[in-house]
């Protein structure tokens, strides 16, 4: 597997060529339906073990958007960017 380079532009987007995009759109879905399945899940067992909170925040769903947290949403792509460097702001 070749390694990844920088340079003064930024990371060397030869990398591109050995992504597979259909399979990293799969596996983005699996993962989005998986974790909205799992929360829906804890939402669905604290409700019948008596505790309404989930239930009154509507997370007793299957909608993938009610269980998106926007500050630990925000919080926790900014640190991945952050520790592995990946960043759309270009930085002089």
């Amino acid at each position: 597997m070749p390694s990844l380079r920088f340079s003064r532009v930024g990371l060397n987007l030869s990398l591109l060529q050995y992504l597979d995009f259909a399979s990293i759109f799969i596996s983005f879905i699996v993962l989005l339906f998986s974790l909205t399945v799992h929360e829906m899940a804890h939402a669905w067992t604290a409700d019948r073990l008596g505790d309404p909170t989930a239930r009154l925040l509507g997370r007793v769903s299957l909608n993938p958007i009610v269980h998106a947290d926007p500050i630990g949403t925000v919080l926790v792509i900014g640190i991945i960017k952050h520790v592995y460097g990946f960043s759309s702001v270009r930085c002089n």
